[in-house]
């Protein structure tokens, strides 16, 4: 019996201690899907400035590439082989750069219709639970997470 009252209190003491040194909730109006939607915009806007500047970079390249060896073949008729043609540059950097820059907007395009997706699917609600204070039961608002599935 001894042992039954002091495991009583020692539960009470607990209940008392977790509900006063655990984080209050407040039952706000924060959106789950606000917070999607504005990540999936700020990854679009990044997106489109990686692919422009992927697509700027290979077109620049390009064209640096294709002047290099045009220019040098025309150098080399013109002055009928008196003047050897120049040695070529590498510009494989430039092309691997371009590449990664494009490949990156793609990839965050992908990724933020992804985003998009998700903030209309996952919603924050308020749902009313029961939980023990000071030896009595009393409703909450707990925030929960929603997921909706479409089938």
């Amino acid at each position: 019996m001894l042992f039954m009252k002091h495991l009583f209190i020692l539960i009470a003491i607990q209940l008392l201690a977790i509900s006063s040194f655990c984080q209050q909730i407040e039952a706000g109006t924060h959106e789950v899907s606000k917070d999607f939607l504005a990540k999936s915009k700020k990854q679009k806007n990044a997106g489109w400035i990686l692919t422009g500047t992927g697509t700027a970079t290979l077109l620049f390249v390009l064209f640096v590439d294709a002047t290099q060896q045009v220019g040098g073949t025309l150098v080399s008729v013109i002055t009928l082989g008196v003047i050897p043609k120049p040695e070529n540059k590498s510009y494989a950097a430039g092309y691997i750069a371009g590449a990664a820059l494009l490949a990156g907007g793609i990839s965050l395009f992908a990724v933020s219709s992804k985003n998009k997706k998700k903030a209309a699917t996952l919603s924050l609600q308020n749902q009313a639970s029961t939980i023990a204070v000071r030896g009595s039961r009393m409703t909450t608002n707990i925030p929960s997470v929603t997921l909706k599935i479409s089938l």
